[in-house]
């Protein structure tokens, strides 16, 4: 009846293209959320092999604290503050670069002002420091059994 009374104007129903802008959105946001999964993954994967090639010289390290009389929960303390420290930068590592490829993405394809998220960093930053307990907890417990003789006739070989 508008379109009788007004031929000039022309109606056009935004609903259905607000709904495509609203999936399109839906779908980045996702894209978005696995890289950042993948990033995490990849530095969790760089940090293990780190820890895997850094494994003998903490063993000595433990052997030596031992010897001089630390207790389990003392060298637990110092292989934990270690390892949260490698989490909080493979955290950091995640989170700038998931923001990155958010913004290149954002940017280039979509021609969107991207709007950086310290909920990314943050994540990051807590997801790694939980991955990186587990992996301590495991991979400490056989070198805190070690004796200081075991440790160094295992160091003679």
């Amino acid at each position: 009846s508008v379109v009788q009374e007004f031929p000039n104007i022309s109606i056009i129903d935004v609903t259905i293209i607000i709904e495509h802008i609203r999936s399109i959105i839906a779908r980045v946001s996702q894209a978005i959320g696995l890289i950042f999964m993948f990033t995490l993954a990849a530095s969790a994967l760089v940090l293990l092999v780190t820890l895997h090639a850094d494994r003998e010289q903490s063993r000595m390290e433990l052997v030596l604290l031992r010897f001089f009389g630390a207790t389990n929960r003392q060298m637990r303390q110092v292989w934990y503050g270690e390892w949260l420290a490698i989490a909080v930068g493979a955290g950091i590592y995640a989170g700038i670069g998931a923001n990155v490829i958010a913004a290149v993405l954002s940017h280039f394809i979509f021609n969107y002002r991207f709007v950086p998220s310290i909920g990314l960093l943050a994540w990051g930053i807590a997801i790694s420091f939980l991955c990186m307990l587990g992996i301590a907890w495991f991979g400490s417990r056989p070198l805190l059994k070690q004796t200081v003789l075991g440790g160094l006739a295992q160091n003679e070989r």
